[in-house]
């Protein structure tokens, strides 16, 4: 599905960045922000009726896809159909601009939730659910199979440190729950970080130092800053709460949102240098359900709800410009509503912004905000110029959910 204005703008289409998403079919496809080179990456393993781009659907579906940071490999899940054919979840690797697929593994039961490449592209690791129980798993790209399972939740959240060997991971809750530093492709010890970890809050990795949240007790977490080793904390902000944070592109800084305990916005949003020794400052006077830096470090975007309208707004500010941009309104839909929820996470793998900064990508129901919504309509992914003053969404194609790749050494 196409529809509007070419929002390439006549630029070469070789200049422009490819997204991936999944299709109305289910399917994994690629494809560059004008809509053109359009490819299917991903085929149904149980033959099904003819689609109406002209492959088969399936019973079976894949999801989250994943782009490596050379945009060389995807990664994605596969979930089986009810009929015949594979009967477990599984996870694989694929070749972009090539023929390679390899099965990473197999899960005899399970729901997919994440992945996300090392920072070379030779490892992935993989989040699944298995009822209650949160399974964090790694394997290699160069490897078909092999898997191993480094941890369980929950809650269970992760980051790849620049080596590409070990992972910062925060896993279980306040009481009993762990901060460590682990080799995910070695023989190395644990390094324990000191402290048990806030609620729900994702630990980031900054070249050789970590931003993690500790918990303080009664609800309240402190976000520090430390060596790899444990070493030398800084101790950054105090807040109670929810928190969400995430690293600025140059590692420098975090920007944090605070929401109270019953799940509601992030009310504002605060910088404080990640050396420390500095107060916060307030950057945003927005509530947020989920925030992004832009790649150049320049501002911020994030998503604003309206209960009245029953969608939520993209809006922009860039640091020392006193206005807020409203961008576009737009009607999530349930992948695109995950990836919201868990945005910190997300931010790390699963851009919404291209790396160059000009392209905003989502997936949205039709009709938002001007006009009603039937729910007969497909969900579609649209793209925003973000260079373009005014600039209107351009609705690309069908499809629940789109991403770019990671910058690389991201």
């Amino acid at each position: 599905m196409t529809g509007g204005a070419d929002p390439s703008a006549a630029l070469p289409a070789h200049g422009l960045p490819r997204f991936a998403f999944v299709g109305r079919d289910r399917q994994i496809h690629l494809a560059r922000v004008d809509g053109t080179g359009r490819r299917q990456l991903t085929f149904p393993q149980v033959p099904g009726p003819l689609s109406s781009w002209g492959g088969m659907i399936g019973e079976d579906s894949c999801a989250w896809p994943t782009l490596s940071p050379d945009g060389r490999w995807l990664a994605c899940f596969r979930s089986p159909g009810q009929g015949e054919g594979p009967s477990e979840l599984s996870a694989s690797v694929l070749e972009v601009d090539g023929l390679e697929e390899r099965e990473l593994m197999r899960l005899d039961e399970g729901a997919p939730l994440y992945a996300r490449f090392s920072p070379d592209g030779r490892a992935v690791a993989l989040l699944t659910q298995r009822e209650d129980q949160l399974e964090l798993w790694v394997g290699r790209t160069d490897q078909v199979g092999g898997c191993s399972l480094l941890d369980e939740g929950p809650p269970l959240f992760f980051s790849w440190m620049p080596d590409n060997s070990r992972l910062v991971l925060h896993a279980g809750g306040p009481s009993g729950g762990r901060l460590v530093i682990r080799d995910a492709l070695g023989s190395a010890e644990d390094v324990a970080l000191p402290g048990s970890p806030g609620t729900f809050c994702a630990p980031m990795a900054l070249g050789d130092r970590v931003v993690v949240a500790f918990s303080q007790g009664a609800g309240a977490s402190v976000l520090c800053a430390m060596d790899a080793d444990g070493a030398e904390p800084v101790h950054l902000v105090e807040l109670a709460g929810l928190v969400a944070f995430l690293p600025s592109p140059d590692g420098s800084s975090i920007v944090y949102g605070q929401a109270s305990a019953d799940r509601g916005p992030y009310q504002g949003l605060f910088q404080v240098a990640v050396a420390g020794g500095q107060p916060p400052v307030k950057v945003v006077d927005d509530d947020c359900v989920a925030f992004f830096w832009l790649p150049d470090g320049s501002g911020l975007i994030w998503a604003s709800g309206d209960a009245e309208r029953r969608c939520l707004w993209w809006k922009r500010q860039r640091f020392g410009q006193p206005e807020i941009e409203v961008l576009c309104a737009f009607r999530p839909t349930r992948a695109m509503m995950f990836h919201l929820h868990f945005f910190e996470q997300f931010a790390q793998s699963h851009p919404l912004v291209s790396g160059d900064g000009r392209w905003l990508i989502y997936a949205t129901w039709p009709g938002a905000p001007d006009g009603p919504w039937s729910g007969r309509e497909s969900a579609r992914i649209e793209v925003l110029d973000l260079h373009q003053a005014e600039a209107r969404p351009q609705p690309l194609v069908s499809g629940d959910y789109a991403t770019f790749a990671p910058q690389a050494g991201g």
